[in-house]
């Protein structure tokens, strides 16, 4: 964990990760939503889901130190939950997560 806490993110709780904090915040960055499970941008289907684990991983790794895989499996499902949406079109995508 990084040694100057003013720098750690308000989704860090000591050694755990707050998944709703840490959701809202990266969905402020990587506006998306879910439908069918899938994940969407602005810019349609996100292809690889590898590369948004990548990117939740880059996010947590200084603060998870153990199963950092598993919580961004966990991360992943969360936030597919929380932006779930029965159907989508390309002119919606939501201005603020």
């Amino acid at each position: 964990m990084p040694e100057n806490t003013s720098l750690v993110p308000e989704w860090v709780d000591d050694k755990t990760i707050n998944e709703v904090l840490f959701c809202r915040d990266f969905l402020q960055t990587h506006p998306m939503i879910s439908v069918g499970g899938a994940f969407f941008t602005k810019d349609g289907l996100v292809p690889d889901e590898g590369l948004l684990k990548k990117q939740i991983y880059d996010s947590i790794k200084d603060y998870v130190t153990t199963g950092p895989g598993k919580k961004v499996g966990n991360l992943l499902e969360v936030l597919r939950i929380r932006k779930c949406v029965r159907s989508w079109t390309k002119t919606w995508m939501p201005i603020s997560c």
